[in-house]
């Protein structure tokens, strides 16, 4: 009986260790807006609140990111001007949107 008690108990030492070591993934996030003239960029930041910035383009903000993490970025450039916004999760582009007149949009989770 003494065995089995020190064995359950090894068990859940080694479960314990095992799950406190867990870390979420991080990955690098890259927001890139680019228009002509000036942009209004509504964007989802690292802890998740929704930002807005207006200003001159292109816009460029970098951050970390833990997997499961919801990014989404819109753009907008005047009544008629073409606006692209671009989400790339450790150097590479995961979601792109180019549009003309209208607000483009991307968003994805991070893996």
């Amino acid at each position: 009986m003494q065995k089995k008690y020190l064995f359950i108990r090894f068990v859940m030492f080694v479960m314990l260790v095992y799950l406190s070591s867990c870390q979420p993934a991080e990955s690098s996030v890259r927001y890139i807006a680019s228009g002509s003239g000036t942009l209004t960029v509504n964007y989802v930041d690292a802890s998740g609140t929704s930002q807005e910035y207006m200003g001159p383009s292109p816009f460029e903000l970098d951050f970390s990111a833990n997997s499961g993490a919801q990014l989404s970025i819109s753009a907008t450039c005047g009544p008629n001007g073409t606006s692209t916004v671009d989400i790339y999760i450790n150097g590479a582009d995961k979601a792109h949107d180019t549009e003309t007149a209208i607000k483009s949009s991307a968003s994805i989770t991070v893996p």
